[in-house]
Parts: C-alpha cells; sequence; structure tokens
C-alpha cells in the first residue's frame, strides 16, 4: 500500500514538472515568435502597467506634435500673406514716388488709380486668407472675416472683425499662432512718448546744446538746438526746448512734465493737421553726449503712430485724382512706416515658426526615447530567448525520459 502511494505521489511530481516545463516552452516559442515579453497584462502586470504609462506619454506627445503642424501650416499662410502685402506696399511706394515728381500731368497720375485700386484689393484679400475655413488673421475669432471693405472705395470705412473683435490670439504650447494685424491695417491715431528714466533731472555737468528735429506731420519741418546750462532743473529744461522749438516756427510744444518729475517728448503737443500721429520729434546725433547722458535723453525718433495703411491708400488714391503731387511726396514716410509694420509682424512669424520647429524637434527627440523605453519594456532579447528556450526545452526532454525510466523500473518491480 506504500509503494503504490510512493509511486502515485512519484508519478504526479514528475507530470508536474513535464507540465511545467511544456508550459515554458509553449510561452517562449510564443514570445519568440511575436518577439515581445508579453501578450497579455496578466503575463507581467508591471512590464504591462509601466508600458500603458509610456503609451499615455507618447500619446500625448504625438498629439501636440499634431496640433503644432496645423499652427505651423497656419502661420506659414500668415507668413506668405504678409510677404505678399510687402509687396504691394513697395508697388504702391514706387507709384506714389513717381507721381510725386512735379514733372508729371494730372494723365499720368491718374493713369496710375486703376492699378492702385487693384492693388488694394489684391491687399484685401491677403488680409483675409482663410485656411480650412479659418480666418488666419482673426486671432481666436477665426469664423469674422479679418476686414470688411467697403465696395464704394471708402477704404477708410474698412471694418475690422465686424467691431467684434475679443483681442484674443491662438496660443498653441505657449506659442501664439495667430498674428494680430490689427494695427497694422486699421490703426488709430496715437502719439508718439519718450518718458525719461530719471527722476527730476537736473543738470550738474557744464550744461550743453540738445539738437532737435521735429516734422508737424503738415509737411513742415524744423531744426532748433536747445541750450541747457549748470543747475537746470526739469521745469528749466522743458521751458528751454519748447522755446527752441516756438523760435524756430513751430507750433505748440514738444516736452511736458509726464507723470510728475518726468521729462516727456509727446508728438501729441505738435500742433498740425495730422498731429499726434504723422508727426515726428528727432533727438539729433549731433547732442551733446555728457547732456544727453545726464538727463538721460537718447539720441532716437519718436514718431506718432500712423493712422492705418487703409486711410493712406484712400489718400494715395484721392492725390491722384486731384493730381496732389505734394500730397502725393508727404506720403512716402506713411507707407514705409506702413511696410515697417508688416515687415515687423513677417519677421514676429518667422521666430514663431522656429520656435515650433524647435519644439517639434525636442518632441521628435522624446518620441525616440518614448519608444526606445516602451521597446525596453516590451521587446524580447532574441538571443536570451534562443538561449533560454533551449535549456528549456532540454529540462522538458531531460523531465520525460526521467519520467520514462521511473516508470519503466517501477513496472519491471511489479512483474518481478
Amino acid at each position: 500500500m506504500i509503494g503504490r502511494l510512493s509511486t502515485r505521489l512519484m508519478f504526479n511530481m514528475l507530470g508536474d514538472q513535464i507540465t511545467t516545463n511544456q508550459r515554458n516552452v509553449f510561452d517562449l516559442s510564443n514570445q519568440i515568435s511575436t518577439q515581445k515579453k508579453f501578450i497579455h497584462a496578466y503575463e507581467d502586470p508591471a512590464a504591462a502597467t509601466e508600458s500603458m504609462m509610456i503609451g499615455t506619454r507618447t500619446a500625448e506627445v504625438e498629439q501636440r506634435i499634431r496640433d503644432r503642424v496645423q499652427a505651423k501650416q497656419e502661420l506659414e499662410a500668415a507668413e506668405t500673406a504678409l510677404r505678399g502685402m510687402e509687396d504691394i506696399l513697395q508697388r504702391i511706394r514706387e507709384i506714389v514716388i513717381a507721381t510725386g515728381n512735379d514733372s508729371n500731368g494730372s494723365s499720368e497720375r491718374t493713369a496710375y488709380v486703376t492699378e492702385v485700386e487693384a492693388l488694394v484689393d489684391s491687399y484685401s484679400s491677403l488680409v483675409n486668407t482663410r485656411i480650412n475655413g479659418n480666418y488666419i488673421f482673426s486671432g481666436q475669432q477665426t469664423n469674422l472675416m479679418t476686414l470688411r471693405v467697403p465696395e464704394d472705395g471708402n477704404y477708410s470705412a474698412s471694418v475690422y472683425k465686424h467691431n467684434s473683435d475679443d483681442g484674443r490670439q491662438r496660443k498653441i504650447d505657449e506659442i501664439i499662432s495667430s498674428v494680430d494685424i490689427e494695427d497694422a491695417i486699421i490703426s488709430t491715431a496715437s502719439s508718439a512718448q519718450m518718458t525719461n528714466g530719471t527722476v527730476n533731472p537736473t543738470v550738474a555737468g557744464s550744461g550743453g546744446d540738445l539738437d532737435f528735429e521735429v516734422k508737424d506731420g503738415s509737411g513742415n519741418t524744423y531744426t532748433f538746438t536747445a541750450t541747457l546750462s549748470t543747475g537746470d532743473e526739469l521745469s528749466d529744461i522743458i521751458a528751454a526746448i519748447n522755446a527752441a522749438f516756438t523760435a524756430a516756427g513751430g507750433a505748440g510744444s514738444i516736452a511736458q512734465e509726464s507723470p510728475s518729475g518726468y521729462l516727456n517728448l509727446d508728438t501729441s503737443l505738435v500742433t498740425g493737421s495730422t498731429a499726434g500721429y504723422d508727426a515726428q520729434i528727432s533727438v539729433l546725433s549731433t547732442s551733446d553726449s555728457d547732456l544727453t547722458d545726464e538727463i538721460y535723453v537718447r539720441k532716437q525718433i519718436f514718431r506718432g503712430k500712423d493712422a492705418g495703411v487703409y486711410n493712406n491708400f484712400e489718400t494715395v488714391i484721392t492725390a491722384l485724382n486731384a493730381n496732389d503731387a505734394a500730397s502725393l511726396r508727404g506720403l512716402i514716410d506713411d507707407i514705409d512706416f506702413n511696410f515697417d509694420q508688416v515687415n515687423d509682424l513677417t519677421a514676429t512669424v518667422g521666430l514663431r515658426i522656429a520656435r515650433i520647429e524647435s519644439l517639434d524637434n525636442i518632441a521628435g527627440d522624446k518620441s525616440i526615447a518614448l519608444q526606445s523605453s516602451l521597446a525596453a519594456v516590451q521587446d524580447l532579447d532574441m538571443i536570451k530567448a534562443s538561449l533560454d528556450i533551449a535549456n528549456a526545452q532540454a529540462r522538458l526532454e531531460t523531465s520525460i525520459a526521467t519520467t520514462s525510466n521511473f516508470f519503466s523500473q517501477s513496472l519491471r518491480d511489479f512483474l518481478g
């Protein structure tokens, strides 16, 4: 009885051993055929959990890349449109220069009206560029036409975003993916100001000269010098500058105390038909360097903001029709200012595109790293697996041989 129990126990043990070795061979065979460490999560719960986490991070990276692809497409379309606007402004400038020459007559000037009107129409089409049905220059309100231009040619009455602008721009990964073009097309008049960085400046040195050039916005230019002396305080400095401007024939003033204690140069103080946005105050490089450093007046130009490119378009056409060469000559600086506005936007868009490309490169590296991590968790080491299955097959064969030998001996003992 005891012998039979021992034999049965040995039979069960050897059978379990064979089953275990068979399962190992089967599992290893499946791994080799799929080249994966596991197929089902229960086979390796820890690795399966890590794989899911890596997969989630990979999906996030890929989604950001897809978002940036759309943003880059829109920014590239904006860049192309802006370059087209630059070309149009350049051509209008050429026309303004050519027709501002007094040697041209009425017929020569009016001959350009049709071309300018066609150029403005093209400009408007570029402003209202759409990608996938979205107006790319309308910020978050992509459903709103960027600019509605009256069909009667009253360009100064153009309406920006149906007067429903919320001022918000689209963002992706903290990158502004749209272009705020409002100031470049329908800017409202405003002055240019310089606020001194020194509170209550006083001339402590030997004094000196401040040289200015002021354009009043009506075609008049005034060049003058304000002489300051040792001990002059803020009120003395302001009085000397404004007195010199008046003595040169200027109307109004250019300097004031604003805010309290600070020297401020402001184009809105100049009296003129377009003062405030077309006036210009220049601190010339011939000014005394020690003095400008002492009272913190930099050698620079303060020019009021242009009233808007569409106002200038209308002025160009009006001047051409009126055979007004003087007004055309006065528009050259304004068209240049419009060009600079668009050029600055083009440069900004270029920087944003470069930033997106930089982020995409980083995301590409991160994606490769995640793929590598996932491979480390999931992918099978084929060399090791080959050795493992060979060992498993050897163990299986050994267990089968051992079982066969045991039962053959037990059978002989039983028959004997």
